[in-house]
């Protein structure tokens, strides 16, 4: 699975960069970072539910492509022993994104909004103590982002380092800002 998500963002890098970008360039540094906050919620798996909040810091380069920083907390619900419980993560790794299109539409009072298209895939794993739950994740999707407001639809699958919980695999909805 890592090897698949690895592979899909690396053609989709190298395929971006190949392809001429529409973007003007920006000059100065502070311009091409950006950060994102976002809300997620994957589909039920085996009895297991998982919701996320999580902050990306990254560094747009060849006006297409965005290497970013990712840290989430994420909250996942399943049964143990027949009893409901939960358990708590907190996951740092990173990801690359690519800009597939971006548009630039006038909206009712005139002004620019600009609309994008974009593919991400990130790779993270949980630190923190003996009572988290430990895990890897790997995730790939697409988001619709209009001006700074986004959604988002992918794919996770968290590897669980915990004997006594499955690994999740699920579709994943996000809200970002």
């Amino acid at each position: 699975m890592k090897k698949l998500i690895l592979g899909l963002a690396t053609m989709m890098a190298t395929m971006s960069m190949s392809a001429q970008s529409s973007d003007s360039e920006k000059k100065n540094f502070w311009d091409n970072v950006y950060g994102d906050l976002e809300v997620s919620y994957g589909t039920r798996y085996k009895g297991l539910e998982q919701g996320n909040l999580s902050v990306d810091l990254g560094y747009r380069i060849a006006g297409r492509i965005y290497p970013y920083f990712r840290t989430e907390s994420s909250l996942m619900l399943y049964k143990h022993d027949g009893m409901k419980t939960y358990g708590n993560t907190w996951n740092i790794g990173g990801g690359v994104g690519v800009i597939l299109d971006k548009r630039t539409y006038k909206d009712s009072k005139g002004e620019d909004e600009i609309r994008t298209w974009e593919f991400t895939a990130n790779i993270t794993s949980s630190v923190g103590g003996r009572r988290d739950y430990r895990n890897n994740s790997y995730y790939a999707g697409f988001r619709r982002r209009y001006d700074n407001v986004y959604i988002g639809l992918g794919y996770r699958y968290m590897r669980s380092r915990e004997c006594n919980v499955h690994d999740y695999s699920a579709f994943v909805i996000s809200l970002g800002f």
